[in-house]
């Protein structure tokens, strides 16, 4: 409010100087106005500062919740992974937009009515020109939103894709290369980056016209004013001073008012990404896989590309139940070793700490300082092997609770020991939930025949 009220010093200066310090030639009011309008102007600055500031920050923590609640959301339904990145794409493609700065329109718009009525006081019907300017690009806008709202879907897609692509071809280049798709998963990567950046241009290209249309509505909305202004003036209906404030009155107002209606318009990127968001946490399975049985499914990722498209299947939909997949090289979470394997819940460590002993994970902790208060994460400075990483994500889903398991690859880079450990857990989990294993691995092919087996010696 402060800053709207010491911006109306300038256009009131005007009208003073114009119709009475310069007819009188005042030099001492002269300069006591301007002094006045200076302080003013400094006043408004140092507001727009404070504002700002707060404003940042208030986005800064919305956008943290916002961002937290998604991920929460997400990360207890199952969906393909595309479909997740998508939403997170759209999110961030609405934090852009959805700053602190963004929302100053808003802010700014009841002055803008204030702003307008004081240019009908002074002008009369000058502000009609700024009011019908005002309404034809809202028109347009109004016609165009659809087109913009499928530009923002269409990249935040384009991106999941290209990423999950990435994640695809990381996961399974071991695969891709006993089966000789190694070109093909590249060709397709490179046509789903041609499809990102064509619509990113298209999108890029849509904010460009935005902006070259905000610019040039606002010089035409100062040109009508003067113009129409001009004509009032000659037919003695206003003075020169009430010219000068109606066009600084009325170019503020109607750029006050035009930038709510572009942010108004810009804010439909929030919504799509809370559509996205809404659609795929409201998931419900297609029903064209069933839920998956108890207990022990082996698929062997040699049999051919059909057999790995299966286990991506019953990962993506399982008909209703929640799954645990572990990757073959998965990642950790920023935290602590105890953190990870319990799910960052107190009451789950002491069966993350059981599953650990089982399955070796503590012979490799009790090497470590920290012990399982060590702290882990990404990148070379993680201080536990590939194959300890293994661990404490088979750890992780061993211990959880989810309906089904699907576990890729889960021998690669484990010793016998780890791998014995790991048969005598799913050897007593198999019956309790489903457990899906993609492996060429023998000893986990057979662990049915072996648990057979043993019951027939006793």
């Amino acid at each position: 409010m402060g800053i709207n009220i010491l911006s109306l010093a300038l256009p009131l200066a005007l009208l003073q100087v114009y119709d009475r310090i310069v007819p009188s030639q005042s030099f001492g009011s002269a300069i006591v106005i301007f002094a006045g309008t200076g302080f003013a102007l400094i006043g408004a600055g140092f507001l727009r500062y404070v504002r700002s500031t707060a404003f940042a920050r208030t986005a800064a923590i919305s956008g943290h919740a916002k961002s937290l609640d998604t991920t929460r959301s997400l990360i207890g339904f199952r969906r393909e992974r595309v479909d997740k990145r998508r939403v997170l794409n759209a999110l961030a493609q609405s934090r852009d937009i959805d700053v602190g700065q963004g929302k100053v329109a808003y802010f700014d718009a009841p002055f803008a009515v204030v702003f307008l009525i004081l240019v009908w006081y002074l002008g009369g019907r000058i502000v009609l020109a700024p009011l019908v300017l005002v309404a034809v690009v809202s028109v347009y806008l109004a016609i165009r939103v659809g087109t913009y709202r499928q530009r923002v879907a269409d990249l935040a897609v384009a991106k999941a894709n290209v990423e999950d692509a990435i994640s695809e071809s990381v996961a399974y280049a071991h695969q891709a290369a006993t089966l000789d798709s190694v070109g093909p998963s590249f060709f397709d990567l490179l046509n789903l980056k041609r499809i990102e950046a064509n619509a990113s241009q298209k999108l890029d290209r849509f904010n460009a016209a935005l902006m070259d249309i905000q610019q040039s509505a606002g010089l035409a909305i100062t040109v009508a004013i003067v113009g129409v202004g001009a004509f009032s003036v000659l037919n003695g209906d206003l003075t020169t001073g009430g010219l000068a404030a109606c066009t600084l009155l009325g170019s503020r107002g109607a750029n006050q008012l035009l930038g709510a209606v572009m942010a108004s318009f810009r804010h439909q990127a929030v919504k799509v990404a809370a559509s996205e968001a809404k659609s795929t946490v409201s998931y419900t399975p297609s029903g064209n896989v069933q839920d998956i049985a108890k207990g022990y499914l082996v698929i062997n990722p040699d049999a051919g590309t059909s057999e790995v498209d299966r286990f991506k299947t019953l990962v993506n939909d399982g008909g209703g139940q929640h799954i645990h997949h572990v990757p073959r090289n998965p990642n950790l979470m920023y935290g602590t070793i105890l953190q990870n394997i319990s799910s960052f819940e107190v009451e789950n460590e002491n069966d993350a700490l059981r599953i650990s002993a089982l399955i070796g994970l503590d012979r490799l902790v009790a090497e470590l300082p920290d012990g399982y208060q060590t702290a882990i994460g990404e990148g070379p400075s993680s201080p536990l092997s590939q194959g300890a990483s293994k661990l404490v994500a088979l750890t992780h889903a061993l211990s959880s609770k989810e309906d089904v398991l699907a576990l890729e690859d889960p021998s690669f880079s484990l010793d016998n020991a780890a791998v014995e450990g790991l048969v005598s857990v799913l050897l007593a989990q198999k019956d309790a939930r489903a457990i899906v294993v993609l492996s060429a691995d023998k000893r986990l092919q057979t662990l049915d025949k072996a648990e057979t087996t043993e019951a027939q010696d006793e």
